[in-house]
């Protein structure tokens, strides 16, 4: 709360990532809700890789969703990747949740996850990682 209020960073515009396994602890419910509360976004990053429920997108207050890579990679070849990742897209339309496909290589990744009509996408195929950034 004190970095928004000293940056002036809008906090609609920050995305936290979190784990699913993080929504495993009973204490992070008051955390996540206390940063929903500053207008914070939340994703499960790495969705459908960890203790997957789906009653954390029904318990907690969560905002978009991420495809692990690990599925990317393997659904243009792999059947079961295919319909993963095809049913992770429309159940986050159907919930009304951002759908961000990890690990993009390929032009083919990229096209496939277009005509699942999949909102984002990242990965090496438009850039590397930027390197972190330390304060001065």
């Amino acid at each position: 709360k004190n970095i928004l209020e000293e940056t002036g960073f809008p906090p609609e515009s920050l995305y936290f990532e979190i784990t699913e396994s993080v929504l495993m602890v009973e204490e992070m419910t008051d955390i996540l809700l206390q940063l929903k509360t500053l207008g914070i976004k939340l994703v499960i990053d790495d969705f459908g890789t960890g203790f997957s429920s789906l009653s954390y997108l029904h318990r907690y207050p969560i905002d978009g969703i991420k495809i692990d890579k690990s599925f990317i990679y393997g659904m243009l070849s792999n059947t079961k990747d295919k319909e993963i990742v095809r049913t992770i897209i429309a159940m986050g339309k159907t919930l009304q949740m951002p759908v961000t496909a990890e690990g993009v290589e390929t032009k083919e990744q990229a096209e496939y996850l277009k005509q699942l009509d999949c909102e984002f996408a990242q990965g090496f195929l438009w850039g590397k990682p930027v390197e972190k950034i330390n304060k001065g």
